[in-house]
């Protein structure tokens, strides 16, 4: 009865232990930053799913200007709140759609999926004390 049962669990075990994982952290420290710019690398080449980005660093007293450039040519500022460690920046991105806009990638995009999306973003006043920035991506499965 014992064999049985584990004959059934050992192949769902590696099923499930396999799944990739729904949230990815990086966090890039200030001193590996190339010329105040943080890159990340982020994987969001399931374009059935949705994905919420945050960021995240030590509680600031100030709040914290990020101007964020992403691979496809599209830009904005966007602000840290004072007190917090960590913060929205964009819910229900769609890999097929460029940020900012409802507008589907030029034709050939599709092709491109599986590349990691990159983002660069530059702390326009960061303090003497700043010791990194973080992100938070977050896959959201079945949501659209």
């Amino acid at each position: 009865m014992k064999i049985r049962f584990l004959v059934f669990l050992l192949p769902v075990l590696t099923v499930i232990g396999c799944h990739k994982p729904a949230v990815c952290e990086q966090f890039i420290r200030a001193d590996e930053a190339v010329d105040g710019l943080y890159e990340f690398a982020l994987d969001m080449s399931d374009t059935l799913a949705t994905y919420d980005l945050s960021f995240y660093t030590a509680a600031l007293d100030a709040p914290l200007s990020l101007t964020v450039d992403w691979s496809c040519d599209y830009s904005e500022t966007v602000w840290l709140p004072a007190g917090k460690v960590e913060a929205l920046y964009r819910s229900g991105i769609r890999p097929d759609r460029r940020p900012g806009t409802d507008a589907a990638y030029p034709y050939g995009r599709k092709k491109e999926a599986a590349a990691p999306v990159i983002l660069r973003v530059r702390v326009n006043n960061a303090p003497e004390d700043f010791r990194g920035l973080g992100i938070i991506c977050k896959r959201n499965d079945g949501t659209r």
